[in-house]
């Protein structure tokens, strides 16, 4: 059996003119979005320990207010944005 050796493409190897608009999750909605739902986590865990339903919903619903709360702040502009502003060309590919 051969196996075919492709040539590398120079276009795909070449890094893009500028790098694309990265920041990993570090934005403010970000970071509220985790610490909220880890809070809400941590509560619900207590809940399920002690075995009481009123703690677990307690926290379920900190939970929820901490996507709704993540999702407002990313609206209003300190999470990642919606689009690129410029559309990928191929020197981005």
């Amino acid at each position: 059996m051969s196996q075919e050796i492709s040539t590398p493409n120079r276009a795909t190897m070449d890094p893009p003119s500028e790098p694309p608009q990265m920041n990993h999750g570090r934005t403010l909605a970000g970071w509220v979005l985790f610490w909220v739902a880890s809070l809400g986590a941590l509560i619900i865990a207590i809940g399920a320990i002690q075995y009481n339903w009123t703690t677990i919903w307690v926290g379920a619903a900190i939970a929820v207010a901490g996507l709704i709360v993540s999702g407002v702040l990313r609206l209003m502009g300190h999470g990642q944005p919606m689009k690129k502003t410029t559309p990928p060309t191929v020197e981005d590919l």
